[in-house]
């Protein structure tokens, strides 16, 4: 905005034939300057013209704490190991298993269904051998 100012109070002054012409060879500047000023008043963050230097000083104090909480942040996850790219990979997967068709059931696992059939095999083969006893007497 600071590099276009000089442009836009340029196409301002002069006489009108001048002017005109002037405009029309920086019309995307002064384009992009109204839209920063427009931006700037809307926010609350220019008035009369002129940005409100203590709001620029409150404003870069603000970005400088966010910075420092950032990086204070970062340091956590390299302490812990974590790597935010891993994170987002991560948290990609899972939503993607979970909206493919929610929540997936656990599966038991191939030793204990083996164990548990290992079981099940021993119970019968003691109900024949029971069976066959009563059978013989």
């Amino acid at each position: 905005m600071i590099r276009l100012k000089p442009i836009a109070e340029k196409a301002k002054s002069g006489f009108k034939l001048l002017r005109e012409r002037y405009a029309e060879e920086h019309a995307d500047e002064i384009a992009e300057y109204n839209k920063a000023v427009r931006y700037l008043k809307a926010n609350q963050m220019i008035e009369s013209g002129n940005l409100i230097q203590d709001d620029r000083d409150s404003y870069s104090r603000r970005r400088n704490v966010l910075l420092k909480e950032i990086a204070q942040t970062d340091d956590k996850l390299r302490a812990a190991d974590l790597d935010p790219e891993i994170i987002r990979t991560i948290r990609y997967q899972v939503e993607k298993v979970t909206e493919a068709g929610g929540i997936p059931e656990k599966k038991e696992s191939v030793i204990g269904r083996l164990e548990h059939l290992k079981a099940e095999g021993d119970k019968e083969k003691q109900e024949r051998q029971i069976q066959g006893n009563r059978v013989l007497k």
